[in-house]
C-alpha cells in the first residue's frame, strides 16, 4: 500500500521515472501483490507507460545538460571523453526523442551546436544524418564547418599525407545518396570553404565534386 501512494506521489510531481528506476512498475508494487489485485492491472499499464515517456525524456534532458556544459575544442570533449558519452546518449534514442533534439538546435547556443555536430553519424539513423546536413548551414563558421567535416568524412572524403583522397571505407552510401540529393549543399560547401585554410579548402572541393558526381 505504501509502494502505491509512493508512485500516486511521484506521477503528480513528474518523477515516476526517478521512483521506478530501471525496473518496472510490476516489479516495484510486487509481483506477487499484483498477481492477487488483477482490477488494477488497467492502471499500472498506465503508469509503465508514462514511466517510459519520462525515461525517454530524461534521456534528452542529460545529453541537453551535456551539451550546455561541454566544448568541442576541449581535451575532456575529445575521443574517450565527454563526446564519447555524448554518442552512447545518441545511440540510446528513440526516433521521436530526435525531433526534440532538433528542436533544441533553434534555442541553444553555437557551442552546444558545434558539440553536437561532431558526434552525429549517418548509423545514428536518418533523422541524424538529416540534422547534420542541416547543420552545414548553421549562422555560425564553427558549426557549419564541423557538419561539413562530418558530411565529407561519410562521403568518403578523407586526409592524407599527399592531401584529400576518396575513402571507401569511411563512405556511407545511404548517406552519400541523401547529401547528393540536399538542395544546393555543394554551394554551401564551397561558402564555407572559402572561409577555411587551404588545406581544408582542398578537402571540401573534392567534396564538392563527389556530391556533383551523377553516379
Amino acid at each position: 500500500m505504501h509502494s502505491s501512494h509512493d508512485l500516486l506521489y511521484a506521477a503528480k510531481i513528474g518523477n515516476l521515472a526517478g521512483v521506478v528506476g530501471t525496473g518496472s512498475v510490476t516489479e516495484f508494487l510486487g509481483k506477487q501483490w499484483v498477481a492477487e489485485h488483477p482490477r488494477i492491472w488497467p492502471d499500472i499499464q498506465t503508469l509503465e507507460a508514462l514511466a517510459l515517456f519520462c525515461t525517454q525524456q530524461a534521456s534528452v534532458n542529460e545529453l541537453d545538460t551535456l551539451l550546455q556544459r561541454s566544448d568541442s575544442d576541449s581535451m575532456r570533449w575529445a575521443d574517450g571523453g565527454d563526446a564519447e558519452i555524448a554518442e552512447e546518449m545518441l545511440a540510446s534514442l528513440p526516433k521521436e526523442d530526435w525531433l526534440r533534439v532538433k528542436d533544441l538546435c533553434s534555442s541553444r547556443d553555437s557551442q552546444w551546436r558545434a558539440c553536437l555536430a561532431s558526434i552525429l553519424r549517418p548509423q545514428q539513423g536518418e533523422f541524424a544524418q538529416r540534422l547534420l546536413l542541416d547543420l552545414a548551414w548553421d549562422q555560425e563558421l564553427e558549426v557549419a564547418f564541423l557538419a561539413v567535416s562530418g558530411i565529407a568524412f561519410y562521403c568518403g572524403v578523407n586526409d592524407g599525407r599527399q592531401g584529400p583522397f576518396i575513402d571507401l571505407k569511411t563512405r556511407n552510401p545511404t548517406f552519400l545518396s541523401r547529401a547528393k540529393s540536399a538542395a544546393d549543399l555543394v554551394v554551401q560547401v564551397r561558402k564555407v570553404s572559402a572561409l577555411c585554410y587551404p588545406t581544408i579548402q582542398a578537402r571540401f572541393e573534392l567534396l564538392a565534386q563527389t556530391l556533383e558526381k551523377q553516379s
